[in-house]
């Protein structure tokens, strides 16, 4: 007895499955995979299976207003908080909306009660169809499920997702809102002296280290007492500064001066440093052409001008002062402070006892 049998390839809502399922096989194993093995050959659909899968893929996608409904549900809840939420400490965890277990709760019920009442409708279909309970029938109904299965997990994930995005933005907003200025300040020097991450800093006043350290530099503290800067024994600090190849200094007038001596009377060269910074007090143009001698070509003495806690307002390098301003401080103009940097605006008042009346930034 001759037995036949025709073969036809599988829906195509089959095959995009089984090829996706080999796709994260490929991806976990790294092993590669023959997907055309994993399309099941399977006897032609008729007309009412056909009409059957068609309503099962229109079920799945109806899921799809659900995660935007859940994201705005989220988006709602999370602007009752306001961006000023949370001041303490500053995990992600510490800004993290107390609504979003509830949020996700009802969301996910939801989801799940307008599921059944698709699944319910798939099965009346099927009913009326004639194909309840035959395999094929079973096959699609599943094949339903899991898509449901992983729209659910994907909404269940964004919503998390979404969580947590708007906790790190709240945290970096009250980072920004605490430490604003601090950044700002180290974003300006960072730019201004060309400050690259990696580099070596000797800080001579512990402070600027914290600004060294968000730069990215490595911080060498130096052998010395910070509130006597002028006895700070110059030896020790070349010798840190060739041992470690210092490429940053921060210090002011007060320890330069016997520090630059020291260097000219040995023929001393540094030439790993790039630059100097000095603040604290003008620096006269002597200990700048001495520097000449001592850094390599194109490193200069910088001198940010401005209070700690608001510099830098302007800065002015050995090269300028030395070619321009100190014949015009030699005239009796005074101590050139430098040029505004970026983003500043200065405006000057006239010396005087009177009171300032009325103040105005236009």
């Amino acid at each position: 007895m001759a037995i036949t049998r025709t073969l036809t390839q599988a829906p195509e809502f089959l095959q995009d499955l089984s090829k996706d399922y080999a796709t994260q096989l490929v991806g976990l194993t790294s092993v590669p995979l023959d997907t055309a093995r994993f399309a099941p050959q399977v006897a032609a659909q008729d007309p009412l299976q056909t009409q059957a899968a068609t309503l099962a893929g229109q079920g799945v996608g109806s899921y799809q207003p659900f995660l935007q409904q859940a994201q705005t549900t989220l988006a709602g809840a999370e602007g009752m908080l306001g961006s000023g939420a949370g001041t303490g400490a500053g995990t992600v965890s510490d800004f993290m909306s107390p609504f979003q277990s509830q949020v996700i709760d009802t969301t996910l019920a939801e989801f799940d009660r307008n599921r059944a009442i698709q699944e319910q409708t798939l099965r009346d279909q099927q009913a009326k169809l004639g194909v309840l309970g035959a395999g094929r029938a079973g096959v699609q109904l599943a094949e339903y499920g899991s898509g449901a299965d992983r729209e659910r997990a994907l909404l269940q994930a964004g919503l998390l997702q979404q969580g947590f995005a708007d906790a790190a933005a709240r945290r970096q907003q009250d980072f920004s809102n605490r430490f604003g200025i601090f950044e700002a300040q180290t974003d300006q020097l960072q730019s201004m002296y060309d400050i690259k991450a990696g580099e070596r800093d000797l800080p001579c006043f512990p402070l600027f280290g914290l600004f060294s350290l968000a730069m990215g530099m490595t911080v060498v503290i130096p052998e010395m007492d910070p509130t006597k800067p002028a006895k700070a024994n110059p030896k020790v600090l070349t010798d840190a500064i060739k041992k470690y190849n210092i490429t940053n200094a921060f210090a002011s007038p007060a320890l330069w001066k016997p520090f630059a001596q020291y260097c000219v009377v040995n023929n001393m060269q540094l030439p790993t440093l790039q630059r100097i910074l000095s603040a604290g007090a003008p620096i006269p143009p002597i200990l700048h052409k001495q520097f000449q001698s001592i850094l390599s070509a194109g490193a200069e003495v910088h001198t940010p001008y401005g209070a700690t806690e608001s510099l830098p307002v302007a800065t002015i390098g050995s090269k300028e002062v030395l070619e321009d301003t100190q014949f015009r401080t030699q005239k009796g103009d005074g101590t050139c402070v430098g040029h505004p940097v970026p983003e500043i605006t200065v405006q000057i008042i006239s010396i005087h006892d009177n009171v300032i009346e009325e103040w105005s930034e236009d």
